[in-house]
């Protein structure tokens, strides 16, 4: 019933194109998958629940979750991406143990974000598709980007009582969605012993009677009826694939006795854990066959180029169908690829002054759905607003996503050259220099800010981006691998880290030159 996912290349993540019939039950150790619906409809199983996956549609199984796959459609064509928890975890905590929700509801937020998370697993198979010098390297910047918007915008989630599945919520409250996700971490971890709501409250700072009616507020179910259902969960793998006794198996899971075990699977998987193993002991992969068809990674890209594949974006339509493309464009370069055609492609374009309108354009949306959904991960002859150069270096735009990716969902004021964002824990600022001429200071008064502080800045340098870098070496090309991470290298934002030690308030002086950007972060030192 386990099945072992082996990675390539030292690589995080792996990609599998099926076509289904049938994929037999099943689990993976230390692996999150994310289940993209290319073409036709499928039936993912996934523990007491069935959801139906038509095209464009996507899900997330957990580490250890019992699923299986069934072909809807005779002409269906699924993405699985294969997650290695092991590589994600030194950036992400507990991912093991994380809920994630994507079965999102029709209206345009949550439609926002689907499309944000078509866009990153678009992208990863452009890269893997092509395999151009260094795409080891991008497709891991690539899954890091992926992860990130999983990890912060899919953790949120309520229990749907009537139909046994987990729906997606906008998060709204990150304090209180990291909060939940350390208690269903917690759960998840010590399902088989005692779990006491006022030993967590204590570890929390909160009274058991406030966590308890958080706890239902924001899952949409008691705590108790909570772990109760992640422990009939876990029950399911020992049920279908060992002999043991439904006592063994409800002690193992951390039932007190066999009536109560029995009662709260029954609940959740609608019949007796003896009928249940009886009825499906045959479909877990070992007893059933596989019956899927691996396609080639060509058929990505003839969906993702098909005029017929960009689908449009209706409120009205029954089932909202989302937008595909390909980063890079279609096609071969229009382009002779030698030193004279990339100097003449790049000489009127400014990489600096590119990123500076793109911070504008978030800070006047401030939405960043929408913001990344219209990024362009690389150039083209015909479209040099790319996060990546055409020979694959990343720009300053790209490094302007990443600071916008790291403000705290909370924004308290911003205007045309400067945003606010931050968190109980944190405050951020970014800044910019929208002048060609001119150097641009900006001083940050803090004020009833007693104690020990870290300041962290990371600066985009016009002088020093990959382009201007580039040029020196007459557009070479192609680079050589050393050449190519010098340049990466030093066209990567500056860091400074320095702390303060304040007895009430304090000043940052922070002073850009022309197009110049600027991400500070400023923390409790220690923290």
């Amino acid at each position: 019933m386990l099945q072992t996912i082996l990675y390539e290349n030292n690589l995080p993540i792996r990609i599998d194109v099926l076509n289904i019939r049938n994929y037999p039950w099943h689990m993976h150790d230390k692996t999150i998958q994310v289940v993209y619906v290319l073409e036709g409809e499928i039936e993912l199983k996934l523990a007491y629940a069935r959801y139906k996956l038509s095209k464009s549609k996507i899900h997330f199984i957990h580490n250890d979750d019992v699923h299986g796959f069934r072909g809807i459609t005779e002409n269906n064509s699924v993405v699985i991406l294969s997650l290695d928890i092991d590589f994600f975890s030194q950036y992400y905590p507990d991912l093991d143990t994380q809920v994630f929700s994507s079965n999102i509801s029709g209206d345009i937020a949550t439609y926002k974000k689907a499309l944000l998370i078509q866009s990153h697993i678009v992208s990863i198979l452009s890269e893997f598709h092509n395999r151009e010098f260094g795409y080891e390297d991008r497709l891991k910047e690539l899954s890091l980007d992926l992860m990130d918007v999983i990890y912060k915008e899919f953790r949120s989630f309520s229990v749907e009582l009537d139909t046994k599945t987990f729906q997606h919520e906008i998060p709204y409250d990150m304090l209180q969605i990291d909060r939940i996700g350390r208690i269903i971490s917690f759960i998840y971890k010590n399902y088989p012993y005692k779990i006491s709501l006022s030993a967590i409250a204590e570890d929390e700072n909160l009274n058991p009677y406030y966590l308890s009616h958080l706890f239902q507020r924001l899952v949409g179910d008691s705590f108790r009826n909570f772990v109760s259902m992640a422990r009939v969960e876990m029950s399911e793998s020992a049920l279908l694939s060992t002999d043991h006794s439904l006592t063994q198996i409800a002690n193992y899971v951390g039932f007190s006795n066999l009536k109560y075990y029995v009662d709260h699977f029954t609940a959740w998987f609608g019949c007796h854990p003896k009928l249940y193993r009886e009825l499906y002991k045959n479909q877990i992969l070992g007893h059933a066959e596989i019956d899927a068809e691996k396609q080639p990674l060509s058929c990505i890209k003839m969906m993702m180029e098909s005029p017929k594949k960009q689908a449009a974006y209706t409120e009205s339509s029954d089932e909202i169908k989302s937008l595909v493309f390909d980063w890079k464009k279609q096609g071969t370069p229009a382009i002779k690829k030698d030193t004279d055609s990339y100097g003449n492609l790049y000489k009127n374009y400014s990489p600096d002054y590119d990123a500076v309108k793109g911070l504008k354009d978030f800070i006047n949306t401030l939405d960043k759905t929408s913001w990344f959904s219209g990024l362009r991960l690389m150039d083209t002859p015909l479209d040099l607003h790319g996060t990546h150069t055409i020979n694959g270096m990343k720009k300053p735009l790209y490094y302007l996503s990443r600071f916008i990716l790291s403000l705290e969902d909370k924004i308290y004021r911003f205007n045309k050259w400067c945003i606010q964002a931050g968190s109980q824990q944190k405050i951020q600022f970014l800044f910019c220099n929208d002048s060609e001429t001119k150097p641009q200071k900006f001083k940050l008064n803090l004020l009833k800010m007693p104690g020990k502080w870290q300041i962290k800045e990371m600066r985009i340098s016009a002088e020093n981006s990959c382009l201007d870098l580039w040029k020196k070496l007459n557009y070479k090309h192609p680079l050589s691998e050393e050449e190519f991470r010098a340049l990466t290298k030093n066209s990567a934002p500056h860091t400074d880290l320095s702390i303060q030690h304040s007895s009430g308030s304090f000043t940052v002086m922070v002073q850009l030159e022309p197009f110049d950007i600027c991400f500070v972060e400023i923390k409790p030192a220690g923290f």
